[in-house]
């Protein structure tokens, strides 16, 4: 992780230049397939390499919030799929557009889910079934 955080701007500079040579390969030329795989690869190195060294020097804090969001994980994990499928399926019914259904998934199901975390916290017996550990 050292010699990671020594590189970290350089494999960011890497990957965003990188990213846009995968697009403009992509998009724009299109007829240069191999570059373009060569580009594809390159970036998710680079940019896996960077969200990693950046995460783990900026973002290795803890507070009340990051440890309630870390204990309710895997809840959310569980709880958040059934919640997006219906939201999608209700408003693909209602015969919204692609980019509203996302907006408005993503607005209604990030504060029901966690209501719903939230609400299993603390229900005692529901918890367990969850995986949570009793209070």
């Amino acid at each position: 992780m050292k010699r990671l955080s020594g590189l970290k701007w350089v494999c960011t500079v890497v990957f965003l230049i990188v990213s846009a040579a995968n697009v403009v390969l992509f998009i724009f030329i299109g007829k240069y397939e191999t570059l373009n795989t060569v580009c594809n690869y390159l970036a998710f190195i680079f940019g896996i390499t960077a969200l990693i060294s950046i995460g783990h020097d900026h973002l290795d804090r803890s507070n009340k919030a990051t440890e309630f969001n870390a204990r309710l994980s895997y809840v959310f994990y569980i709880a958040h799929f059934p919640v997006v499928v219906l939201c999608q399926y209700f408003l693909g019914r209602a015969g919204v557009g692609c980019e509203l259904n996302y907006i408005l998934t993503v607005v209604i199901t990030y504060p029901v889910v966690y209501g719903m975390c939230f609400l299993i916290d603390k229900t005692r017996y529901i918890r367990v079934i969850f995986g949570l550990k009793r209070k």
